[in-house]
């Protein structure tokens, strides 16, 4: 508002827009930054709103892009940990598999349905 100030009364002679302090909640992706919205990096994501911080993708998940809202899941047969670089999964080392449902990879066994490779000396008994 502006006005004139007569003694203690204040006359009111036009109304204007109040200039926002920040310019908005940022979007999913976004961390808020200054006063301003910025992208979280690859490998994180953020849900947005007046969060200052970008979340690393934890184990067994990634975000190859920058400005994602979530991280999403390794894909079946890959893995990562929570530290390796969080913009891509690693296939699982031979001998080991990984559900869609894990985190990490896990050694084959018999009952693998023949997902898996045997590692050098070793083989799957019959029956």
């Amino acid at each position: 508002f502006e006005g004139l100030q007569r003694g203690c009364n204040i006359v009111i002679t036009s109304q204007s827009e109040p200039e926002p302090i920040i310019s908005g909640i940022c979007r999913p992706g976004e961390y808020l930054l200054a006063s301003r919205c910025a992208e979280c990096p690859p490998g994180t994501s953020s849900l947005g709103g007046f969060s200052g911080v970008c979340i690393r993708c934890g184990a067994g998940t990634y975000q190859p892009q920058a400005a994602q809202g979530f991280c999403l899941a390794c894909p079946e047969d890959t893995w990562r940990n929570h530290d390796q670089d969080a913009t891509q999964c690693e296939p699982c080392p031979e001998g080991m598999y990984r559900k869609s449902t894990g985190e990490g990879c896990e050694r084959c066994t018999s009952t693998d349905s023949g997902k898996c490779l045997c590692l050098e000396g070793e083989w799957v008994a019959n029956g």
